[in-house]
């Protein structure tokens, strides 16, 4: 490696790093538009097949988790596709890989979780993954409140139709009906939040006594 090196660290597009103890040592491109130039020279599936191949050293090696999920990122669409390297296990994996990364960031970057979100969203459809897996439940569940954070609440509307669709259990909705509640109220319905609250309550098995129309009013004869 050193050795296919040398020209391009004698020509300053790359300089070595600080020593690693795990590596022995580290090379870096110089400047981001020599990385981007480097990069730009590969053909679409040769980037995808060297980011894959990036992806899959980093997560064999512990403590490389969140870089691992950055490189299997833009090899979704390998991984996803049946005609080329679909493994219907390791997009299973990569699946949980991205929903540990989204928990990560998700309170910094709330783009970036949603994007590993919906990412795993679509691997794990790739693999046939049943509605009611606790991964996909969870990932649909997590995605809903990303979506919400981001202000893209007409998508978290059709996300919340298809999580009610997909679960039998009632429990599942109560995390995802308060934020569908809150997402409502944000936009001036009141009325519709408080209809999708008793909804859920009867769903539950928790009655809901609706308040009397009128109250009567207290007299001296009859104290308040």
């Amino acid at each position: 490696m050193q050795d296919r090196l040398v020209v391009a660290l004698e020509d300053g597009l790359l300089v070595s790093g600080q020593a690693s103890v795990d590596l022995g040592g580290t090379v870096r491109f110089r400047h981001d538009r020599v990385m981007q130039a480097a990069h730009n020279r590969l053909t679409a599936p040769q980037r995808q097949a060297l980011h894959l191949d990036l992806a899959r050293r980093l997560a064999a090696s512990p403590g490389y988790a969140m870089a691992a999920a950055g490189q299997y990122l833009p090899a979704v669409d390998i991984l996803s596709d049946p005609d080329r390297l679909f493994d219907p296990d390791e997009c299973g994996r990569v699946a949980g890989l991205f929903r540990s990364a989204a928990a990560t960031i998700g309170m910094t970057n709330y783009v970036a979780a949603e994007r590993f979100l919906a990412a795993a969203t679509d691997l794990l459809d790739a693999a046939g993954t049943a509605p009611d897996d606790p991964l996909r439940v969870a990932l649909d569940v997590e995605r809903h409140m990303a979506l919400y954070r981001l202000g893209r609440l007409a998508d978290g509307d059709e996300l919340f139709v298809r999580i009610q669709r997909r679960q039998s259990d009632p429990r599942v909705l109560v995390g995802p009906a308060g934020v569908q509640i809150s997402s409502i109220t944000d936009r001036g319905r009141p009325g519709d939040a408080v209809a999708l609250g008793l909804r859920l309550l009867d769903r539950l098995g928790l009655a809901s006594r609706p308040r009397s129309a009128s109250r009567r009013k207290p007299t001296e004869a009859s104290p308040p």
